[in-house]
């Protein structure tokens, strides 16, 4: 009899919490309500307001929103306001800067005070590179309705040496039964975006792109390349199979953006654990160096793809200055480095829009 009320016992147990799964996928997952966002990790309508003075001292409380459709900023709530549509990771959600103080927030502005008529919107999420956005354009951007944007910008770089290990996503339509149920799965389940989210972060703590306060100044950065070739051969050679995909990627976006009708942007990034001073290149270490240079790689195939699609260009990392505490950990900046990731933004647009845009004409 014991064995029997043991089986019994656990028996209940497996039942009531296979319910509570259900219950629970049912409730946060995608299976029934809202559009099928849950592989691309999207949140939609939440309002957090959180402490930044851990990353930020003195930064006080952010708020952070995102609306129905996923997307952060101010458009009037009709995506067919939207002018630029700007994707990218976590550098471009920025979690721990307040709405109005986000870069692309300081860049809409700044538009809207150069006279341009156009409307910006932040489409930024956590742990997407050019995988994500590939992705987004058969996912995401069909469910928001209206959305006919001119531009499509990617602030892009960062994410790319690790992009498979953030998204293990199969980009081909997978034709297969169980391959089919299985993408189904993913794509709805929440406790795979609950995992996904773990997962993701775990990886990112590994090659340091985590939201952690550390201390970035010039005067501790004592590593230096003396401009040596044999170091860019190395890390080209290392890293060459992932050049190839990500150019090949980079193309596909710049595909998907004519398909709309729309011009793509392409801005590189860089991160606060070294600078570069035209040629010269200082770190906080030996590795920080040897990430100097796998961006540099990165971002010179980003510029080569947008040039030769006659995008609109944006060398940022090339271009911009950044300061002591601008950075609060290796790839994320405060308030302040997003003002100068702005304002860089701004003058390349200014500089390449077309004269009509440029005037205003929508």
């Amino acid at each position: 009899m014991m064995p029997r009320r043991i089986a019994r016992v656990v028996a209940i147990n497996l039942a009531i919490l296979l319910a509570g799964v259900i219950v629970l996928e049912l409730a946060f997952g995608n299976w029934i309500f809202g559009p099928h966002l849950g592989y691309l990790t999207i949140t939609r309508d939440v309002m957090i307001r959180r402490d930044i003075n851990p990353v930020e001292p003195g930064g006080g409380i952010a708020v952070y929103t995102r609306d129905k459709y996923g997307l952060r900023g101010d458009y009037g709530g009709d995506p067919a306001n939207i002018d630029i549509f700007v994707m990218g990771g976590s550098t471009t959600n920025e979690l721990y800067v307040t709405d109005e103080k986000t870069w692309v927030a300081q860049l809409d502005r700044l538009l809207a005070e150069g006279g341009t008529g156009l409307k910006a919107v932040n489409a930024g999420v956590d742990g997407h590179s050019s995988i994500a956005h590939i992705r987004s354009f058969d996912v995401w951007l069909p469910e928001i309705p209206r959305l006919h944007p001119k531009y499509f910008m990617f602030y892009i770089g960062i994410n790319e040496p690790i992009a498979d290990d953030l998204e293990k996503y199969d980009l081909i339509e997978e034709k297969r039964f169980w391959a089919k149920v299985s993408r189904t799965f993913r794509n709805n389940s929440a406790l795979n975006n609950l995992y996904r989210v773990v997962r993701g972060y775990l990886r990112a703590r590994q090659v340091r792109i985590v939201h952690e306060r550390m201390e970035f100044k010039e005067a501790l950065m004592t590593a230096r390349w003396n401009g040596d070739p044999a170091l860019r051969r190395k890390v080209a050679e290392q890293w060459r199979k992932q050049l190839e995909a990500y150019e090949s990627r980079a193309r596909r976006l710049v595909q998907l953006v004519r398909a709309r009708n729309a011009t793509p942007i392409f801005v590189t990034q860089t991160r606060g654990d070294y600078r570069w001073h035209r040629e010269a290149l200082i770190g906080m270490n030996e590795g920080a160096l040897e990430q100097a240079m796998i961006h540099r790689l990165f971002n010179e195939v980003t510029m080569r793809v947008c040039r030769e699609a006659d995008g609109i260009c944006i060398d940022l990392e090339r271009e911009i200055q950044f300061s002591d505490g601008d950075f609060y950990d290796h790839a994320h900046v405060v308030a302040s480095g997003s003002r100068k990731i702005a304002e860089v933004i701004y003058r390349g647009l200014r500089d390449q829009l077309p004269k009509a845009a440029a005037a205003g004409a929508r």
